[in-house]
């Protein structure tokens, strides 16, 4: 498939960023080819956008695999000379080779240019197709598939420093980030910083950044359920407040929240200040963010947060805890707030700052971080940034 670049997270559609990427690769002319797990519905704007879906288990891989291989030996005869090399360097047991080949073939069959990888703990499989396909294997550094997996399991640590030297470029959301994969091997000359970044028609809504929004100061979280995710910070800072009378209510937009989170809600009293949401769609989640008064982000680690630029963007101040990337898009008291790790007196000591201040302070604050992302973080010069990129890998003609 000429000039095609497949950007691989393993299911379709992937989170907001991903597809952001997707759809803006395509509009830059270039062929996108998709392959993953379909967990929902979504529908491609662009004909320059393909979708091969892989099987959900092994008993409905059976016969797709068999059609696949029909396909590969009709149309790519020569392509089964790939696969024999590709089944002798693949694992022994039949469920897991049913499995491996399902997830070669659709590359076997379509023979991209480049195959960018969007979670690091990818990268072996990969590593394993390039001995049998010519292309170039692209890796993203994201979270905590590069600043906690390895360090918590020896063996992604090891499996990371075997591959790593075989990958044609990285990827890094944030210099922090990119420090990280230079651990594991990750050459530093291979590496290219490009953040992440906010659509233009999320800023251009915020003209003049509102003040005092609600009586009541609605606090709110986005993130998925995890411990590096530091929302027991957050909810002790809420029983200080609590303490304190302070009129506040806190939204957590999670997945289904955990026990312990749960437990420390009931714990601490905070049952009617509280509220968990999950399952709700992007656009909801930014109606939420608009209607709060200010976003907290209470991470052990980051590479930068995509619901702290979305916040800033929307007009809603950030207080941040000041780890991964975070510094590298808050200025204290310029543009949001960073506080230390597993602080929660630092975020009530932001939050009642906030509720204090007179409004030049807090104009201020909210225009310059409508700046930081219209100079820094927009989607367009992100997008420019990634083609530019992927044209180094193109090979002469193929573009």
């Amino acid at each position: 498939m000429k000039g095609c670049i497949a950007i691989y997270s393993g299911v379709i559609p992937s989170t907001t960023f991903i597809e952001q990427l997707i759809e803006g690769v395509a509009n830059q002319g270039k062929t996108v080819l998709l392959v993953g797990k379909k967990k929902g519905q979504v529908q491609y704007k662009s004909s320059l956008i393909k979708v091969i879906t892989l099987p959900k288990n092994n008993l409905a891989g059976l016969p797709i695999l068999l059609y696949r291989l029909f396909l590969l030996l009709v149309k790519k005869p020569v392509g089964m000379v790939s696969l024999i090399s590709l089944i002798q360097l693949g694992p022994k047991k039949i469920t897991k080779m049913i499995h491996f080949l399902n997830r070669s073939l659709p590359f076997l069959l379509t023979t991209p240019d480049i195959i960018h990888v969007q979670w690091a703990h990818d990268v072996c499989f990969f590593v394993e197709l390039k001995k049998v396909i010519d292309f170039k294997l692209l890796v993203s550094f994201r979270g905590t598939q590069i600043t906690t997996k390895p360090v918590v399991y020896d063996y992604w640590a090891e499996a990371y420093k075997k591959c790593f030297p075989y990958v044609d470029g990285f990827h890094a959301v944030s210099e922090a980030i990119s420090r990280e994969g230079e651990k594991y091997g990750a050459a530093k000359d291979k590496t290219v910083i490009i953040k992440p970044a906010v659509k233009e028609h999320l800023i251009a809504q915020k003209q003049t950044p509102p003040i005092n929004k609600n009586q009541t100061t609605k606090l709110i979280s986005v993130g998925r359920k995890h411990w590096k995710k530091g929302y027991r910070t957050t909810l002790d800072a809420c029983y200080l407040l609590k303490q304190k009378k302070f009129d506040f209510s806190y939204s957590i937009i999670i997945g289904k929240p955990s026990e312990e989170l749960l437990y420390q809600v009931k714990d601490l009293g905070l049952e009617n200040h509280v509220t968990f949401h999950t399952n709700l769609p992007h656009s909801d989640v930014l109606d939420l963010i608009k209607e709060a008064d200010i976003m907290l982000l209470p991470s052990l680690e980051e590479g930068i947060a995509n619901v702290v630029l979305e916040s800033m963007a929307l007009g809603t101040p950030v207080i941040s805890t000041n780890c991964g990337g975070m510094g590298e898009v808050i200025r204290h008291k310029e543009n949001g707030f960073l506080v230390p790790l597993c602080s929660p007196r630092a975020f009530v000591d932001c939050i009642e700052l906030w509720a204090s201040e007179g409004i030049p302070f807090k104009r201020t604050l909210l225009e310059n971080a409508a700046a930081t992302i219209k100079t820094a973080f927009s989607s367009t010069k992100q997008i420019e940034r990634f083609n530019s990129w992927y044209n180094c890998f193109f090979k002469a003609g193929r573009l």
